[in-house]
């Protein structure tokens, strides 16, 4: 299984060489293929994630959250915390902090999460001239509350992958961390899932 390792910074500073590129574009042959870093670290209490897309073509149409974010500049957390519970919370979000963030098993019938949570996860993006960011925090505590999980319980490893995607912009693309061995544009297998173990 493809892993990586996520270091352990007491004060949730990122280190200088991210962590993960997401680099595997399929599907559409246009040639699109946005550069995207991720830098990733955690404190055993909260896990910070921060996405750098190289884009010329910055699209943001969509102002509410739960909305059509794909179909903009968009990148995507997939992260299933707990291997006993077949269901992952998706983060989606576009440049202007618009997201989506649900639960469910699959890509069907997810419950939005976005609206009770999205306060705590200390969103910021912004957008550059050939570039924008996306910088978000995940606390283990909201995990936990989300998942009915004791508060004693340890988060060491969890599984998950990362997306770049654009499905209405002028070049759509879909990219991704992990592949994912499907002939149709899908990021909701979590079969396909990665594993993040901290540090």
């Amino acid at each position: 299984m493809k892993n990586v390792n996520i270091p352990f910074s007491e004060q949730l500073i990122f280190s200088n060489e991210c962590s993960l590129k997401i680099e595997n574009y399929k599907w559409v042959n246009n040639n699109y293929k946005p550069v995207v870093d991720v830098f990733l670290c955690h404190n055993n209490k909260t896990l910070k994630v921060k996405f750098i897309a190289f884009e010329n073509e910055i699209s943001f149409k969509e102002k509410n959250d739960n909305g059509r974010i794909w179909c903009d500049s968009c990148v995507e957390f997939f992260i299933k915390p707990f291997e006993d519970d077949l269901r992952y919370i998706n983060f989606e979000i576009n440049p202007i902090g618009s997201m989506i963030m649900s639960i469910g098993e699959n890509g069907e019938n997810r419950n939005p999460l976005v609206f009770q949570y999205k306060n705590e996860l200390n969103l910021k993006t912004q957008i550059e001239k050939n570039y924008w960011f996306s910088e978000f925090e995940i606390p283990f505590s909201m995990l936990k509350e989300i998942y009915n999980k004791s508060t004693s319980t340890q988060i060491k490893k969890l599984q998950g992958n990362f997306y770049k995607c654009g499905d209405e912009t002028k070049e759509p693309h879909y990219g991704m961390w992990k592949n994912i061995d499907e002939k149709e544009p899908n990021f909701h297998l979590s079969k396909y899932f990665g594993e993040l173990i901290l540090e």
